[in-house]
């Protein structure tokens, strides 16, 4: 599994206010709150990297296979970055404009782009509810 540095959640510094008056405040964070929050940001990057894999699947060419499933074996998930990796998986992303050279139903060139822009509120969603499942 990968590891996203944006996922890291840096620990904020305790903070005290209203010192110089009779009353102060003082936020002390608990040590363990940033390896806590980097940890679950961490664990929703890797299932939202599953996700966006999985909802590309059918928006990917498909002849035998390879390209498709490329995807599996060439990506780090939890790394943000999905690789789709054949020799000819380039030649196929660029292959044709956007939105044009539709194969069968959804399979075609910017598979990627495609997926998010069909798929856009359910990712949102997800990532929120990954988000919030894992700091829960």
């Amino acid at each position: 599994m990968g590891t996203n540095p944006k996922c890291r959640v840096p620990q904020p510094n305790d903070f005290v206010m209203g010192r110089n008056g009779g009353c102060s405040v003082r936020l002390h964070w608990s040590p363990a709150m940033g390896p806590r929050f980097s940890g679950a940001m961490q664990q929703a990057q890797t299932m939202f990297d599953h996700e966006c894999a999985r909802l590309t699947d059918k928006y990917v060419p498909n002849d035998s296979g390879t390209l498709k499933n490329s995807v599996i074996t060439a990506s780090d998930f939890g790394s943000g970055l999905l690789v789709y990796n054949t020799p000819y998986a380039r030649a196929q992303y660029y292959r044709h404009e956007l939105g044009t050279g539709l194969h069968s139903g959804l399979r075609g060139a910017h598979w990627g782009e495609r997926m998010v822009s069909d798929n856009k509120a359910h990712l949102h969603s997800f990532v929120a509810g990954a988000i919030k499942k894992g700091t829960g």
